[in-house]
């Protein structure tokens, strides 16, 4: 957010008083997007508290830390479910492995193959789906 966008709105209110006269208020509202005061702001309120600008400057530089650190806790936790998602899913794929050589080895040859299909299947999905999610990377 290094561009300074600055959006200055009036408002005109008509306020009647008690006499019958009418009294006109302006407001005007000022907004930008930048996480920085411009250097005219910061030399008036230098001026008004000295040491001011020095304090809002560490206080930014604070807000930008926490940012960068609430962030990467993000990525990380996203990169622990993912990786967790991944061992539940080949727990599951090789316990339906076992499934089917248990039912090979029992003489079922049908449950043993739709085992095995199911196991490729669900393998190839997820070796499907491991290669098309967006990898993520820390700040």
């Amino acid at each position: 957010m290094s561009t300074e966008h600055e959006l200055i709105s009036v408002a005109t209110t008509e306020m009647n008083q008690k006499g019958g006269s009418s009294t006109s208020v302006q407001a005007a509202i000022r907004s930008r997007e930048s996480i920085f005061l411009p250097a005219s702001e910061l030399r008036e309120y230098e001026s008004v508290l000295p040491g001011a600008a020095e304090r809002l400057l560490c206080a930014m530089e604070k807000q930008i830390d926490h940012r960068i650190s609430v962030d990467n806790r993000l990525l990380d936790d996203g990169e622990k479910q993912r990786m967790l998602t991944h061992g539940t899913g080949i727990l599951v794929i090789f316990l339906i492995l076992i499934t089917a050589i248990i039912f090979g080895l029992l003489g079922m040859q049908y449950p043993a193959i739709a085992a095995l299909s199911f196991s490729a299947l669900s393998g190839l999905a997820s070796l499907i789906k491991s290669f098309n999610s967006p990898k993520t990377k820390n700040l």
